[in-house]
């Protein structure tokens, strides 16, 4: 997701087994993360960008089963 360091990102997810999930940028070969929550099965929150990038939003199941992720996002921009 493209976000300009003007926006906010509002995001929320629930999934049916804990997983890790986090929002990342690449920046040549470094990935940096604005954004981690690791072995939950509900996030929500807000995330205002400090730059301009690409943003990547990332679940990773930890387990042998298959899970279920249900999310949304919205981009607004902020107010000044």
């Amino acid at each position: 997701i493209e976000l300009t360091s003007g926006q906010i990102l509002d995001y929320s997810f629930e999934s049916t087994n804990k997983v890790d999930f986090n929002i990342h940028y690449h920046e040549g070969s470094d990935i940096i993360y604005p954004v981690i929550a690791n072995n939950t099965s509900i996030e929500s929150g807000s995330f205002l960008p400090v730059k301009t990038e690409y943003y990547c939003l990332m679940w990773t199941n930890p387990h042998n089963e298959s899970v279920t992720i249900t999310y949304t996002y919205h981009i607004r921009e902020s107010q000044k």
